[in-house]
């Protein structure tokens, strides 16, 4: 069925529904202007980008009896001036969210949903919304959630490629197991294994030399990753968290054996503004030697791709050592700002400097450099600025400013020049 079609529907339900029917109506829009120069750290390249994201959901659910509930949530995503022209229409209205969900199957504390969904857990270091970008991240799945909030299992099986769409090859399937207890520790404790299974040719993917055996399915991605995540909020001024992960399985040919952890704390002065202090570090393993059978390089999976390693997402949780600090500062209820400090470097030199959304498959997209051992690991220094002013409640207007100094990495890898790189935006979001 046609987005359009689907929403007309909608409405029509809307209007005919009887007045004491569970029915719940929500929405969000969104406008975010973005200036980003210099973003391939070369000025003779004339790369800078000036612009606006425009995204709009529309959600409906309802609500019937004995627990059973239905939701849909239709989203417009653009950017101003995509149309090319006043009189055209893009076909860009798309089916976000659809599913439905039984609470307390059996009378038990089980509650399934079913369909296009988003899976958040954690921190969403490595399985997140990612609601930052234009579009967002959603996944048909299987979900099943066993306990309550305060204890809670989460099972699920998402389908993220099927090679009988069109223009797909081979089948990708993600699923996991992530439980999440308030209880057993004076800390909230959570414990996960997550499954990516890819069935493409990944020794053809790592060495395009050797087009042959596409078809054997002994060259496809197992990827297995167990973690631990540890946090607590001490009253209200002391907050910690720390994840730690472990990645195994194979990659066409190569073992895969990768770590990762994560640290980070903060403390709230008691002073008028209530000053809040915040340090971090993040490392996540990269590969020692291209070819010796192993993949040492931690793959991030889905994860929340924007902030956690400076807010140009330069960085991501793929070969990587960044420690960071900042302050943010609370005037008024509604009004904050802060600043915050990062420092990229690779953790291996013999791997790549991958992008935000990190290291699944090794294809070129993945990486903004490729690996050049020997010309040092300090990608570069980010400074970020931002502020957050709630008006009249439901508008919320946000801006920041960041500038990114390079490091000797790019320096030395990006010919004759290597300059600096500057960003900044400013948000107008409306939710109800």
């Amino acid at each position: 069925m046609r987005p359009f079609l689907l929403a007309i529907i909608l409405f029509i339900m809307f209007q005919t529904l009887p007045v004491h029917a569970q029915f719940t109506l929500s929405g969000e829009l969104r406008m975010r202007a973005e200036v980003r120069n210099n973003a391939d750290f070369n000025s003779d390249r004339l790369d800078g980008t000036a612009q606006v994201f425009n995204r709009m959901r529309l959600g409906v659910a309802r609500e019937f009896e004995r627990g059973v509930k239905v939701f849909v949530q239709l989203q417009d995503s653009r950017i101003w001036g995509e149309e090319g022209s006043s009189l055209n229409a893009l076909g860009n209205v798309d089916l976000n969210q659809a599913y439905v969900q039984i609470e307390r199957l059996a009378g038990l504390p089980i509650d399934i949903r079913l369909g296009r969904q988003p899976l958040a857990f954690g921190n969403e270091r490595l399985v997140g919304k990612y609601d930052w970008h234009n579009v967002g991240r959603a996944f048909d799945a299987m979900n099943m959630q066993v306990g309550h909030v305060e204890q809670k299992l989460n099972l699920w099986l998402a389908q993220v490629r099927d090679h009988t769409a069109p223009l797909v090859a081979r089948n990708q399937e993600f699923a996991g197991a992530y439980f999440s207890s308030q209880h057993l520790f004076p800390f909230t404790l959570d414990a996960y294994w997550l499954l990516l299974y890819d069935a493409r040719n990944f020794e053809s993917v790592a060495n395009p030399a050797m087009p042959g055996r596409q078809d054997e399915p002994s060259y496809d991605l197992t990827l297995h990753t167990f973690g631990l995540r540890l946090s607590r909020a001490t009253g209200r001024n002391v907050q910690f968290d720390f994840e730690g992960a472990y990645q195994f399985g194979s990659s066409g040919f190569q073992d895969i054996r990768a770590y990762a952890f994560a640290l980070n704390a903060s403390y709230v002065f008691a002073m008028k503004w209530r000053p809040a202090l915040h340090v971090g570090y993040m490392l996540g393993s990269g590969d020692q030697q291209s070819n010796d059978g192993k993949s040492e390089t931690f793959a991030n999976l889905f994860p929340n791709a924007h902030g956690l390693l400076g807010a140009m997402d330069y960085a991501s949780w793929s070969n990587i050592s960044a420690p960071k600090i900042g302050f943010n500062f609370s005037p008024r209820a509604k009004f904050s700002f802060g600043a915050e400090y990062c420092a990229l470097a690779l953790q291996n030199e013999h791997d790549a400097w991958y992008r935000a959304g990190g290291f699944n498959i090794g294809t070129p997209q993945e990486f903004y450099r490729k690996a050049v051992p020997g010309v040092g690991k300090r990608l570069g220094q980010e400074m970020d600025l931002h502020a957050d002013y709630v008006y009249r409640e439901r508008l919320d207007l946000k801006m920041g400013v960041s500038k990114f100094f390079v490091g000797e990495f790019i320096k030395k890898t990006g010919g004759l020049r290597a300059d600096d790189s500057f960003w900044a935006y400013f948000a107008v979001e409306v939710k109800f």
